[in-house]
């Protein structure tokens, strides 16, 4: 059973990434990395390593890593929510 579900919400849609890279590919090669956010996850990383040392099944979802855009989030939050609900407490 997931008891908790993180998300690292993305900056950009997939969409508006790709113009970006476009946009900045000068930059980006350059190696001004600021132009496309690809900090991980930092923070929520931190935080979901005390709830597995709780003992708390935890999952961390990085939208902006895995390119996700909302329907894809919706996705994957009923999939979470379906397989939550299939496994034993």
């Amino acid at each position: 059973m997931i008891d908790v579900l993180l998300i690292n919400p993305a900056y950009f849609d997939p969409a508006q990434e790709k113009k970006r890279r476009k946009d900045y590919k000068k930059w980006i090669r350059g190696g001004n990395m600021y132009v496309l956010p690809f900090e991980p996850p930092l923070g929520l990383a931190h935080v979901y390593s005390h709830l597995v040392k709780k003992n708390l099944d935890a999952r961390l979802l990085d939208m902006q890593g895995l390119r996700m855009d909302m329907a894809a989030l919706e996705r994957a939050v009923k999939h979470f929510a379906q397989e939550s609900l299939e496994s034993p407490p």
